[in-house]
């Protein structure tokens, strides 16, 4: 029930029963002071409302607050009243301000002063606010709670109950800053991603970007040197412009897709991102009918571009044996060449001199002898009576060893090579031991043009063992393509590639195509129909065995990069990531379910309810996911100097929400 006071000048105002007299009274003189006639303002009443002076007054508010809740923990009536009197002047000296014409944005002025005063800034430092949402939570009741309970009680009925008012406030505070932080936290680091970027931003995304892309790369089993330096530079520019406007790119399937790109060939979702479940969904849906078939035309498309282009470095291959013949007969070419020009400069030298180069028999007869006498029998007859010929065996030489007799003598060796192994070793220790004693006999300065070009190609035989086998016949030609090209040394492979390179491009083009062909039976087996699936781990096997430089022998830079890269486009359709769910049957248990689950007894009409509900826009929606392969992005990680400036914003936030539910 209300009562009514009469005021003189008033006359009668009306008050809600209960109300005190002295809260009656100051809503009495507001009144009157609202209808007097306004008065000049003092320099004081506009100093007060001044936004800087506000700003000050706002600052000392937390402080008077700790002043008034430790007056009021004291058990002295005195030191209560004396804060008390002091916040009544404050805020009667803000009132006044605020009614003239200079108190425009007193308020908020004030309420920056609070929300940034010592205290408040204090203790938002003492918990910074950084983590997760529970955390943000947690920390953010703390500061909200904090603000309110710094903030001074203004009012006169608040004063006198001011431990109920100061609690009821505080946990008003706790509730508001622990609910707002978390909210304003997506809020506060879109507005910290957009604060300008200084040269040390610019600076720390560029070295972010590379050890992204190492990692990347790492993960992908690969490294920079790996990648060409185009396709590199491509994808470091477009992470690096990700890092530097805030967002975190998924390198490693920026270096897939990129892989998929040039290798002309369309890539899916889960093959660039490696997602087990994306993976496996369009693994599983490719033979659902109605839904699949633009998966399965892709990854068929895909196998069809892996074929051709694998299969490009082979075409035009013979069979090994007719490879190995061609080598063979054109390596034996070359040799014969250089036996010719031997030939030709020693007959010419032996005009010259009128006179045969003599071949001292001492040496060899030392070696020869040992030869016949460790291996006996096995020393070919032919072989041993022309050595006899000229008393070798005899310990007496019976007449003179000329260069060309020596060079006879080795055709005559070459010519009983055959299958028995301890007959051809026996040959090859003669051999060597004729080679010899033709490069150690005295020669005058007419001779040394002849035998140094004998001591080149003898040298250029040990150098290419593929030459020296074919000079000598000693390799048959199955087994030639695999001793000399794709399990040869690297060294030796290097070294017949430069010989065929000059002498003999066709046969080079026959050595590069073994190769090829090798990679494509370890890429796709004996392929028979044309369609078998690729087998990244067989196929990378044979790339690693092989080597970049053995390859390097045959094929240049770009190709190179194809084959590897082909290597690993390969690995991302066909290796199935550990945790996927793929379907390995062939009759692929999901495609059964979709398309015939639906004809069992009882188990039909639920599986047709549930798929006529949701199956077609799920599986509908993983299609297109795949189709429209996009490589993920996300919000990066703040810097440590944003991750700081998104703390102070949001303990600023707590704060200021805490001291806004305790204003009157």
């Amino acid at each position: 029930m209300a009562q009514t006071v009469e005021v003189p000048g008033l006359g009668p105002v009306q008050f809600p029963d209960g109300m005190s007299d002295a809260d009656m009274g100051a809503a009495i003189r507001k009144t009157l002071a609202s209808k007097a006639p306004q008065q000049e303002a003092s320099i004081a009443d506009k100093i007060a409302a001044f936004p800087a002076t506000r700003f000050a007054i706002g600052a000392a508010k937390p402080i008077l607050g700790l002043g008034q809740m430790l007056a009021n923990a004291l058990p002295f009536q005195g030191p209560k009243n004396y804060a008390n009197d002091t916040l009544a002047t404050l805020e009667e000296m803000t009132q006044r301000g605020a009614q003239t014409k200079w108190g425009t944005g007193g308020e908020i002025a004030d309420f920056a002063g609070q929300v940034l005063s010592p205290v408040n800034v204090a203790a938002a430092k003492l918990l910074p606010i950084a983590g997760g949402i529970a955390s943000q939570a947690g920390k953010g009741a703390a500061l909200g709670a904090a603000g309110a309970a710094t903030a001074p009680v203004m009012e006169r009925k608040g004063q006198e109950n001011y431990w109920e008012t100061k609690g009821a406030e505080t946990a008003l505070g706790a509730v508001t800053g622990g609910v707002a932080t978390p909210l304003l936290g997506k809020l506060g680091e879109a507005i910290v991603r957009r604060m300008p970027k200084g040269e040390v931003e610019t600076v720390r995304a560029s070295v972010q970007t590379d050890q992204v892309l190492r990692d990347a790369l790492k993960d992908l089993g690969q490294t920079i040197e790996d990648i060409p330096k185009a396709q590199y530079d491509q994808i470091r520019t477009e992470v690096l412009n990700a890092m530097k406007s805030g967002k975190k790119m998924d390198a490693a399937a920026m270096l897939r897709k990129q892989d998929f790109e040039a290798a002309g060939m369309p890539a899916l979702a889960g093959q660039i991102t490696r997602d087990a479940t994306q993976f496996a969904k369009e693994r599983n849906l490719r033979g659902v009918a109605g839904v699949g078939e633009p998966l399965l035309q892709r990854m068929e498309q895909q196998n069809k571009a892996l074929q051709s282009g694998i299969g490009g470095f082979s075409e035009g291959a013979s069979d090994s044996v007719t490879a190995g013949e061609r080598m063979a007969a054109a390596l034996g070419r070359i040799d014969k060449s250089l036996s010719s020009q031997v030939g030709a400069e020693y007959k010419v030298a032996r005009a010259a001199a009128g006179k045969d180069l003599e071949v001292p028999l001492t040496g060899l007869a030392q070696d020869a002898s040992d030869t016949l006498k460790r291996f006996a029998d096995k020393v070919p007859a032919g072989v041993r009576n022309e050595l006899a010929e000229y008393g070798i065996f005899g310990g007496k030489q019976t007449k003179m060893f000329t260069f060309e007799d020596a060079d006879r003598v080795i055709k005559n060796i070459n010519a009983h090579v055959g299958s028995d192994k301890a007959t051809n070793n026996a040959l090859s220790e003669l051999r060597t031991a004729v080679k010899k004693a033709m490069m150690n006999a005295p020669a005058e300065d007419v001779f040394a043009k002849p035998r140094n070009l004998a001591a080149q190609r003898f040298q250029l035989h040990d150098l290419v063992p593929a030459l020296k086998a074919a000079s000598e016949d000693t390799v048959s030609a199955d087994a030639f393509v695999r001793k000399f090209v794709t399990a040869a040394p690297t060294k030796d492979v290097q070294m017949m590639a430069d010989l065929l390179r000059q002498a003999s491009p066709e046969a080079l083009q026959e050595a590069r195509t073994q190769v090829g062909s090798k990679l494509e039976r370890a890429a796709f087996g004996e392929n028979v129909a044309g369609d078998k699936i690729f087998s990244p781990e067989r196929y990378a096997k044979t790339l690693r065995e092989i080597g970049d430089k053995k390859l390097a022998a045959f094929f240049n830079e770009s190709e190179i990069d194809q084959l590897k890269r082909m290597g690993r486009v390969g690995a991302y359709i066909n290796s199935v990531p550990g945790a996927a769910p793929v379907s390995t049957s062939n009759s692929n248990i999901a495609s059964m379910v979709a398309n015939y689950g639906a004809k069992l007894p009882m188990v039909g009409p639920a599986i047709s309810v549930a798929k006529a509900a949701a199956g077609p826009i799920l599986n509908q929606r993983t299609v297109n996911t795949a189709i429209n392969a996009k490589v993920p992005v996300e919000n990066a990680p703040l810097s440590p100097e944003k991750a700081r400036a998104l703390a102070r914003l949001l303990g600023t936030a707590a704060v200021g929400g805490g001291i806004a539910v305790s204003q009157p």
